[in-house]
């Protein structure tokens, strides 16, 4: 244990030196081993074997650091909002068109040709697992819409669902999209992207219709 700890203290580079020498020792005592006879040459063998073993073991224990590359997780930009409405009633009041689904509810707006849609995921487990609705009629005031505005948001989460979620955030000519995780009573936008000038208005009606209010850095708590 405590060579395997010293092991690990030492730089690659400096291991890759010490396989080096050990490889060039190797080739020493092959030639060693010709020259020599009796009790030498008896030696000369045990130290080669001693010395393969070592340069074995060493060049597994390094090239397994070397090429054990670990990604770094990729930071994104995070927004924090609050908000002292319910989210359902105030969507309903707002004359959202209403939809249940096993995970929850969606909720979509169509108006002036812009679409709206809110998701709220109330099991995250139902939402990554859902099939195909075949009796979902297609709404045909979308077909006129010239742009989507949509969030999806998370009352609960898990673990292994968490690192999906800043996938979820895409923006395009006319598409916005992203996705929000309720913590406490706290709104989390995990990949924050700042909407293209033709998207501004559209974002800030949904999160005025949700009541999302952002929580400026110097009002964070934590």
């Amino acid at each position: 244990m405590i060579q395997e700890n010293n092991m690990k203290k030492l730089r690659l580079s400096t291991l890759w030196i010490i396989v080096v020498l050990l490889f060039l020792a190797a080739i020493g005592l092959i030639v060693a081993c010709a020259y020599t006879d009796n009790i030498w040459n008896t030696i000369t063998i045990i130290l080669l074997a001693i010395d393969f073993l070592a340069l074995t073991i060493l060049v597994q224990y390094v090239s397994f650091r070397t090429f054990n590359y670990k990604p770094r997780v990729k930071k994104y930009p995070q927004k924090k909002y609050q908000t002292e409405k319910n989210l359902e009633e105030e969507l309903i009041a707002l004359k959202y068109l209403e939809r249940k689904r096993e995970y929850g509810k969606s909720f979509l707006k169509v108006e002036n040709k812009n679409a709206y849609k809110v998701v709220l995921i109330d099991d995250v487990i139902k939402y990554f697992n859902q099939e195909e609705d075949d009796n979902i009629e297609p709404n045909k005031d979308l077909e006129k819409c010239t742009k989507f505005l949509g969030i999806e948001i998370f009352n609960e989460i898990d673990e292994s669902s968490l690192n999906k979620i800043p996938d979820f955030t895409i923006q395009a000519d006319k598409v916005y999209y992203t996705a929000l995780i309720k913590q406490d009573d706290k709104y989390i936008c995990l990949n924050y992207q700042e909407p293209l000038d033709n998207h501004k208005d559209n974002f800030n009606k949904v999160l005025n219709d949700l009541g999302l209010v952002e929580i400026l850095q110097n009002e964070k708590q934590d």
